[in-house]
């Protein structure tokens, strides 16, 4: 399985994909304040090629869906990967 993981923080964002728990590539950079045009650019990187899931960390304002919760994604997310824990 392939994942992708994003970090935005409040200058640079990150990236990595893991592949069966192991790390295939990671990016880091700062955003300038331009997160939305640098998500796409992580989206679009050759480098990620496919990736079965997706996960995001940092507080995260999406225009019509609120601000998401960095806390509250990563119990959500490991909830899921590691349900009945």
């Amino acid at each position: 399985m392939r994942s992708l993981g994003i970090d935005i923080g409040s200058l640079y964002i990150g990236s990595v994909i893991l592949e069966d728990g192991r790390i295939v590539h990671t990016r880091y950079g700062e955003h300038k304040g331009e997160i939305g045009r640098e998500v796409k650019a992580i989206l679009r990187d050759p480098q990620l090629g496919c990736y079965d899931l997706i996960g995001v960390t940092g507080n995260l304002q999406i225009q019509g869906h609120g601000i998401i919760d960095g806390t509250l994604s990563v119990v959500e997310g490991a909830e899921y990967l590691l349900p009945g824990c």
